[in-house]
């Protein structure tokens, strides 16, 4: 552990150290502190203690070299950082350290867990909270575990968008209620000089400015004033061990003491051991703790209180804090509101009813508090154990090629002759660009299991850029991208999960609809291998769009902030409208130009030659469609479909995502390139979601559709798509007549087997087929109408809550363009889903899991902004 104090020195967080280092000795671990050399000459670790190196002299930057000696000896497991700013000098180097040891010094071994005992920042000089906010997001960032005290400090660290899980663990009390043996109270309070017919206040803790340390003096001057026989007792040090600027503030309480003539009325007990703290906490009639930002759970003094059952007056919490309850088991008043305390206290030392009814309160909510140790013990122990995957070599094997974490001359001598052979051994049995696609893959490969965020990344890039492209390494079949970047995603949230790096589950409405209709598919691909032999290739697919699937609760369970919304959210405009950007830029390229380019794709499977170019009704005297990396027009259409529905809003937005002009210019791109590819069904689907839009926030965005619309029919260049729309319109055209006809069969084959469809495979006839332009009639062949029915259930409770967030949000708040382009994205794909059968496809998997990623940050964003509603308002 590391901790900026320890006793002897005063100060709360150096008791809560210890308590928790004599928990975790008690439960067979070993454990030593680092702290700071004021707390004495090196303690030896007596039975039931920890071993103590109090060896820091300052917590600037020449601690990382004392620090380091300490952890580089010891090669702990876990390095538990007990963090206040306060207690570390007000200094950032503490909170770079865990950046310095594991990045620098490459010192990777140790999980760090860090408890925030307080988030806020402290006043150092003009403009240096930047700074501080810096330092702090760095300590997060390079720390496995994240543990604050309370809801407030919660909040804080919410606000620094950290990348690990955060678990909020209330404290106990570090004074337990225990007085010395012979304690009498009557006695104790003779003692003071307190008669029987006066009233003794308490205050507990350290005086500094955020205490209400003044407060509390005019108030005890305006009740003796009004006739109240009270005295007041100061209980425990004032100054504490950590904060120079206590000193000040204590100087200014003296003096007002004084100048009130109350100096025989306030009593000062000084610096005492915890059983006559507890004594004198036990002795008071009432305690009287006036915070200026409010009662919290981060305050030990008044966690201490609630532990020996006293009556409390505070003041109002800056946040909610559903465990103290005014009048039931604390009194609260308005913050720095003098006549409101005075009147309180009054109240209730002339109602001995009201005392004892908030002391039960008071001990009944310290023993749900008493837990958080426990708690800690049970969050950190799971830790003990080495990381997942590590391999473990024998000590002198270790020994002879890593010392204190680094490399030794054998170990880099070993380890460049190492990446010489194999570096030697691919080039001479593999081509160099194959050598260096692997060398990048394994790096790639490399970054997607470092973290959920950037294997989400992997997923959408390959899913928009490279969807068809497959691993050139042949396991029976050969893997694709996707495959690779869905894998590594479920295999690492579900190490998140076992190592309990993951927070809890995070439930969403569509949580139960959505399983149903994956086990509904699994029943139905069951059921329809009596039909027809499953093949390998049938089996790989339906898996893929199991998981593609199941994609939505992984993105659930990982976009848990909000930043995490912001980035993914711009990751997805941004990849869909460079694939966009690829599609136009092909279609004008001369069709060599771009057949030659395209076909530098085949070393990953992707087709080759002039058979990649499309044209509508596949004939070359007719226009070229644009297919970008997408191969198929319509398949790329219902990635515009989404993307363009997700960015439109940005346009409109208080607080767009992107510079505005460059939405505009992303926006038209993606329109050009929609355009480009004639398809139909895709522009309605977009044109669909961007009304919907429009009618429910945002009017300017059916003015720009209505002057899109105008310029298609006035330009000449586009009367070749308005003569192609219009066929379609009328049925016409041969692919509209094709597809009248496969509505035919696929109505024929699910009147013959309504319930559950005939699975994923052939159809059990030679007279029907399995395959049709639409992604409803597609899943009641598959899947039956029960099947089509759980899905349209599912897709009407996601609007609905979707719609029902959107009506509790402000206007032009923050998560309105989230809500409505997601949600506008998946009501344009269920309209184009009339027409096309992609989002529901198993040769299409990565359209299936661009579907239901979108379903499920919509899922995310309605969770974060119901939830943080009054932030926005605020």
């Amino acid at each position: 552990m590391i901790a900026g104090e320890y006793p002897p020195l005063q100060g709360g967080l150096g008791d809560y150290t210890r308590q928790l280092a004599r928990a975790l000795i008690q439960r067979g671990w070993r454990v030593e502190v680092i702290t700071s050399a004021k707390a004495g000459p090196v303690q030896w670790g007596e039975a039931g203690e920890p071993l103590v190196h109090p060896g820091v002299e300052r917590w600037d930057f020449s601690c990382w070299r004392i620090l380091g000696r300490e952890l580089g000896r010891r090669h702990p497991r876990i390095v538990h950082l007990q963090y206040q700013t306060a207690a570390y000098g007000l200094h950032p180097a503490i909170d770079l350290f865990p950046w310095w040891w594991r990045r620098v010094r490459r010192e990777a071994s140790s999980r760090w867990v860090v408890t925030f005992h307080d988030v806020r920042l402290p006043y150092l000089f003009p403009k240096a909270a930047p700074l501080r906010r810096w330092a702090t997001r760095m300590l997060m960032r390079h720390s496995d575990m994240l543990i604050v005290t309370n809801r407030e400090d919660e909040q804080g660290a919410r606000g620094y968008r950290p990348e690990r899980p955060i678990y909020r663990i209330p404290i106990g009390s570090n004074i337990p209620p225990a007085p010395p043996p012979d304690y009498r109270r009557d006695e104790w309070r003779r003692r003071w000089g307190v008669a029987p017919d006066e009233s003794l206040l308490a205050y507990f803790g350290f005086l500094n400015a955020s205490k209400g340390g003044q407060l509390l003096a005019r108030a005890v001057a305006r009740l003796r004033a009004g006739g109240e026989r009270v005295k007041l007792v100061m209980v425990g040090g004032m100054l504490g061990a950590s904060d120079p600027t206590n000193s000040v503030y204590a100087q200014k309480v003296h003096d007002l003491i004084r100048q009130s003539g109350l100096e025989g009325a306030v009593l000062w007990t000084g610096f005492v051991e915890a059983a006559q703290v507890s004594a004198h906490l036990m002795a008071a009639d009432l305690c009287v703790l006036p915070y200026r930002d409010g009662a919290s759970l981060r305050r030990g003094s008044l966690i201490a209180a609630l532990a020996h059952g006293l009556p409390i007056v505070s003041t109002q919490p800056l946040v909610q804090t559903p465990e103290l309850i005014d009048a039931e088991n604390i009194a609260l008043v308005p913050r720095q509101d003098l006549e409101a305390l005075t009147s309180r206290i009054r109240e209730l030392l002339r109602d001995e009813g009201a005392r004892r009814r908030l002391g039960e309160g008071a001990r009944l909510v310290a023993e749900t508090l008493m837990v958080g140790v426990a708690k800690e013990l049970d969050q950190t122990s799971g830790w003990h154990t080495s990381r997942p995957g590590r391999l473990q070599l024998p000590q002198r094997v270790q020994r002879s090629f890593l010392r204190e974490g680094q490399f030794t001359e054998l170990g880099k001598i070993g380890l460049v002759i190492g990446v010489s052979l194999l570096l030697g051994l691919a080039l001479a049995f593999l081509k160099p660009p194959l050598v260096l696609a692997a060398a990048l893959g394994l790096l790639a490969g490399l970054a997607v299991l470092r973290s959920t965020q950037v294997s989400l990344w992997a997923v959408m890039g390959v899913a928009t850029l490279l969807p068809f492209g497959a691993i050139p390494l042949y396991l029976g079949f050969f893997p694709t991208f996707l495959d690779a970047a869905l894998l590594g995603l479920f295999g690492v949230w579900l190490a998140r999960v076992m190592t309990h790096r993951q927070e809890q589950w995070v439930a969403t409405p569509l949580d139960l609809p959505v399983l149903s209709f994956l086990l509904l598919a699994c029943a139905s691909f069951i059921a329809g291998i009596a039909y027809a032999p499953l093949t390998r290739d049938t089996l790989r697919h339906f898996v893929e769009v199991l998981l593609a699937i199941s994609l939505f609760y992984v993105v659930v369970n990982t976009v848990v902030e909000r930043e995490t919304l912001r980035r993914t959210v711009t990751a997805l405009i941004l990849a869909g409208t460079l694939s966009a950007l690829l599609g136009a830029v092909l279609y004008f390229l001369p069709q060599k130009t771009s057949v030659s380019l395209l076909s530098l794709l085949r070393v990953f499977h992707y087709p080759a030659g002039l058979g990649l170019l499309r044209f509508i009704e596949d004939d070359p005297t007719r226009p070229l469609r644009a297919i970008s990396t997408s191969i198929d027009p319509n398949v790329l259409g219902g990635l515009l479909v989404l993307v363009g529905a997700l960015t439109a809003p940005q346009l409109f937005a208080r607080r767009p995502l992107l510079p505005r002009p460059l939405v505009g210019v992303m926006l038209a791109t993606l329109w050009l390139c929609l355009f480009l590819t004639f398809s139909r069904g895709a522009l309605v689907g977009l044109a669909a979601a961007l009304i919907l839009q429009g009618v429910l926030r945002y009017r300017r965005l059916l003015a720009l559709l209505a002057l899109g619309a105008m310029l298609i029919l006035a330009v000449p260049l586009s009367q070749t798509y308005v003569v192609h729309f219009i066929q379609g319109l009328r049925g016409q055209d041969l692919a509209t007549q094709m597809r009248f006809g496969e509505y035919r069969d696929a109505l024929e084959l699910i009147s013959r087997y309504p319930w559950f469809g005939v699975g994923f495979q052939e159809a059990p006839t030679i007279d029907l087929y399995v395959g049709v332009s639409s992604v409803y009639l597609l899943m009641a062949e598959n899947m039956g109408l029960i099947g089509l029915g759980v899905f349209l259930l599912s897709m009407a409770i996601f609007l609905a809550h979707l719609w029902n967030a959107l009506r509790e949000m402000p206007r032009a708040g923050e998560g309105e363009a989230y809500l409505l382009g997601l949600g506008g994205a998946i009501f344009g794909a269920l309209v184009a889903g009339l027409f096309d059968h992609y989002f529901f496809n198993l040769d299409f998997p990565h359209s299936v899991s661009i579907f239901w990623l979108y379903v499920g940050l919509a899922m995310a964003a309605v969770r974060l902004y119901r939830e943080a509603g009054s932030a926005d308002r605020r």
